[in-house]
Formats: C-alpha cells, sequence, structure tokens
C-alpha cells in the first residue's frame, strides 16, 4: 500500500512540476557550487563578508519593493488580470527604488555604518538600488512564469544565471577586483529578465483589450497583500537575514564570510527542492480549492518525501561537513564546515516546514501568516539583547530560535489544511 502511494505521488502534478523546477536548479547548484571553487580562493573572506551583508540588505529591501503584490499573480483566474498585476509589482519596484536610492545619496555613509559594511566597500552603494530593482523585476515575472506553468523557463533561468554570473565574477575576480561579485550577480538577473520577457511575449498580446479588471481595480481587490502582509514579509525577511548583519558588527568580516558560505552551502537543498516546491504547492493548492478537490494526499506524500531528504542531509553534514568545506572549498573555509554542523538543525527543518507556508496563500490566510512572521521576528531581534562570548554561542541559540519558530510554523499549516478538509468534506456530506 505505500508503495502504491508512493508511485501515485511520484505520478502526481506537483512531482511532474518540482521535477521540471529542480531539474534547471540541480543544474544552476552545481554550476554555482563548481564556481565557488574558483571564487574562494580568488577573492578574500572579507570580499565574501561585504557581500554577504549588501547581499542581505538586498534581500530585505526586495521583500517590500513591490508591496507583496507579485504574490497576488498566481491568483486571478484570468491570465491577463495576472498580467497586470506583474505590472503594478514592477511599477511600484520603481517607485521604491527611486526613494532608496535618494536616501542612500544623502545619508549613504550613516547606512554603511548601520550594517556594519566596511568603508572600502563604500563604492557598493552606487550598485544598490539598480540590484534592489533588478531583483525584485525577475521575482514579478518569476511569479507570473509559475502562473503560466513554464517550469522549464523558470529553472533554465537559473542554469543561465549561474553561468553568467559565475562567469563575470571569475573574470573580475582575476583582476583583483572585490566589487565583480556584485557586478556578476546584477549581470546575470539583467540576462534572465531578458530571457522571460521575450518568453512570455511569444505567447500573446497581453495588452489587447479585455473585460479584465484594471490594474487600479486589482490593486484594490488584492490589497490585504500590502495591508496585511508588506510588513510582516519585512519582519520575516529581517529574521532570515538580520544574523548577518548582526555578526558583521558583532564580529568580523571575516567570521560573517564563513557563516554566509556555511548558510550558502546548507541552503541548496532549500533551493533545489523547497522553494520550487513552495511555487508548485501554491499553484497547485489554489488550482485544488478552486475545484473543491482534496490535497490531502498530495500534502502528507510531499511531507514524508521532505522528512526523508532532512534526514539525509543531517547524516552527510554531521559526519562529513568539516571534509567536504576544507577539501573542497580550501583550508581557508575550514571554519564554515564547523558552521555547517551548528547550523543543520535550522536548515533541516527550514527544508521540511517552508514548503507549506504556501498555504498562506493558496487558502488566503495572511493574516495567520503574518502572525507567524511577527512571531519569528521578535525571537531573532530578541538576539541582538544577549552577549554573545564567541560566534559559537550566538550560532547555537540562534538555531534554536530557528527551531522553535518552524516547529510552530509547521503546526499552523498543518491546521490550515486540516481546515481546509474538514470544511470541504462537510460540502461533500451536505450535498
Amino acid at each position: 500500500m505505500a508503495k502504491l502511494k508512493l508511485i501515485n505521488l511520484l505520478k502526481s502534478p506537483i512531482a511532474k512540476n518540482l521535477s521540471i523546477l529542480v531539474s534547471g536548479t540541480v543544474i544552476a547548484q552545481l554550476v554555482y557550487v563548481g564556481f565557488q571553487v574558483v571564487l574562494r580562493r580568488l577573492y578574500s573572506p572579507e570580499d565574501f563578508g561585504a557581500f554577504a551583508v549588501y547581499m542581505s540588505v538586498v534581500g530585505i529591501a526586495i521583500t517590500i519593493a513591490s508591496l507583496r503584490y507579485e504574490q497576488a499573480i498566481v491568483l486571478p483566474k484570468s491570465d491577463i488580470d495576472g498580467y497586470k498585476l506583474t505590472k503594478l509589482s514592477i511599477l511600484i519596484s520603481s517607485v521604491f527604488v527611486l526613494f532608496f536610492a535618494i536616501i542612500l545619496f544623502f545619508f549613504g555613509t550613516h547606512f554603511m555604518n548601520l550594517i556594519g559594511l566596511s568603508s572600502n566597500y563604500s563604492s557598493w552603494l552606487v550598485y544598490l538600488p539598480i540590484t534592489i530593482f533588478i531583483f525584485s523585476t525577475y521575482q514579478a515575472l518569476n511569479y507570473f512564469l509559475i502562473r503560466l506553468k513554464k517550469f522549464s523557463t523558470s529553472g533554465s533561468n537559473k542554469v543561465v544565471r549561474r553561468f553568467v554570473e559565475g562567469g563575470l565574477q571569475t573574470v573580475v575576480g582575476y583582476w583583483g577586483k572585490g566589487f565583480g561579485l556584485v557586478i556578476g550577480d546584477i549581470i546575470g538577473h539583467i540576462v534572465i529578465i531578458f530571457r522571460t520577457i521575450r518568453n512570455i511575449g511569444k505567447m500573446k498580446c497581453w495588452d489587447a483589450a479585455d473585460n479584465s479588471l484594471t490594474i487600479s481595480q486589482l490593486s484594490n481587490e488584492y490589497k490585504k497583500f500590502p495591508l496585511s502582509n508588506a510588513l510582516p514579509s519585512l519582519m520575516n525577511a529581517i529574521s532570515r537575514l538580520l544574523p548577518i548583519i548582526m555578526i558583521s558588527r558583532l564580529f568580523s568580516a571575516e567570521v560573517t564570510a564563513y557563516f554566509d558560505f556555511a548558510r550558502g552551502i546548507l541552503i541548496i537543498p532549500l533551493s533545489l527542492i523547497a522553494v520550487s516546491l513552495n511555487q508548485i504547492l501554491v499553484q497547485q493548492f489554489v488550482q485544488k480549492k478552486n475545484n473543491k478537490q482534496s490535497v490531502k494526499k498530495d500534502a502528507l506524500g510531499t511531507f514524508f518525501i521532505l522528512m526523508l531528504g532532512a534526514l539525509l542531509f543531517i547524516l552527510i553534514i554531521k559526519f562529513f561537513g568539516i571534509p567536504i568545506f576544507s577539501l573542497v572549498f580550501g583550508e581557508t573555509w575550514i571554519n564554515s564546515g564547523v558552521y555547517a554542523q551548528i547550523l543543520i538543525w535550522s536548515f533541516a527543518i527550514k527544508f521540511v516546514v517552508s514548503p507549506f507556508n504556501s498555504s498562506f496563500i493558496a487558502f488566503e490566510r495572511i493574516g495567520i501568516g503574518s502572525l507567524w512572521q511577527t512571531f519569528y521576528f521578535i525571537l531573532i531581534v530578541s538576539l541582538f539583547f544577549i552577549d554573545f562570548e564567541n560566534i559559537e554561542s550566538f550560532l547555537k541559540l540562534y538555531v534554536v530560535v530557528d527551531v522553535i519558530a518552524f516547529a510552530v510554523a509547521g503546526i499552523i499549516n498543518f491546521s490550515i489544511l486540516h481546515q481546509y478538509e474538514k470544511r470541504l468534506k462537510q460540502k461533500n456530506l451536505n450535498s
């Protein structure tokens, strides 16, 4: 019976779409790791530490750049309405980036001190608004690709981006220029933005006259995303990325680089499966909800597979973490292996729980999701008020916070899915 359920799961639309997204992501991550073997020998730990802080600021900013309207792109029944929401997201991002650039122009030095970025990297501030706009634009376009079920394009974009990004970073790195890390990332995203626009444009004339809602009407219909989700999403991003800024301020850029690299390797399974699965589950849950179908089998099967993957991941890092980092990336990065063995529990529970956070969007329980994000934010920020003797003590408490927060998220997600199944069963009985 268990074998039959597994076979049915592997034949499901979720498994099919996930395989398309993951295949592209696997190749992209292999390209990423391959370039890291070279890049970790071209750039200093201080360069990577500064880049980690830089990208943390970008990651925080893009969560509110479009006021979360990009998350609504998958929800309308009409593809043209989804396209208009994409345009709305990019327009709002443009305004946000302009405002952010003005702030940096007048208060750039104070901003650098706030995030713990050395004055040696002050020239990077010029690229910061550009990076935020490019990232938020692609984020909106990628949601539209997911809506159209263009999973192959979304997957291939990741591969192209990694090749362009890594190639440019390598070339500039040979010249001894630390800003090559930033330039490579920017150009990589620009390339896939143009690929995406060209792919979408081939399908149909999205601006054709129709009976769909106007952009203004759509912004009002989905106003719960900026009103209820923008601030909590910002807090969630801060919760994920603030530790990098905290480590930069409390310890050093070098320690920040070791932590960020450990995190970068541990996050690969999340990028390979969890993030892609989250996007697919949103689409799948919304479709089944609209058709009044059960999601129980899909949810339980997915949870079972993720649990097995997390267990395997823990065993690999616990037994081989340090040798992997020192042998593949050089003795300079052995501390990243040590940090990875501490952080593995945090990333394992995220690997299992994160995909199911899609239930907040799919079942329109944004308020509950916001409450959880607020809870997580408070736990992370509380680390600011604790004196740490060393980086190891910081990491251990950080892991405890993550495990508690995502265990609570798992319980909430289970409750949302259970309530949906209960209502669906009751409707079937009444009909």
